[in-house]
Order: C-alpha cells, then structure tokens, then sequence
C-alpha cells in the first residue's frame, strides 16, 4: 500500500509541474499578444492624418 500512496503522489507533482509549465507558456503568449497589440495602437497613431499635419508643422516652424 505503501508503494502505491508513493505513486500517486508522484504523478500529483508531475502534473503541477505540468500545469505551472503551461501556466507559464500561457502568461508568455499573453504577453506577446499586449505587446504587439501595443505596437499597432502607436502604429496607427504614428500614420495618422493627425501625425502627419503635426510633423508638417514641425517642420514649417524649424
């Protein structure tokens, strides 16, 4: 019995291991998808019709 209560005890760790590998994969994919979500918000700002009557009038007032 003795031998049993040791096995499932190491199949229990083995799969919190696997979980918290996973919970990591996850946390990493998140943020991937914030940060390129990021990226195209200041994309989108940067080609704006905004930005670019900003940038003229930068350059006319150099």
């Amino acid at each position: 019995m003795g031998e049993w209560i040791w096995l499932i005890s190491l199949i229990g760790s083995l799969g919190a291991v696997g979980a918290a590998f996973a919970a990591w994969r996850s946390a990493k994919e998140t943020q991937k998808t914030v940060l390129a979500q990021i990226l195209m918000q200041i994309t989108d700002a940067y080609s704006s019709p905004e930005m670019l009557s900003g940038m003229l009038n930068l350059r006319n007032w150099q």
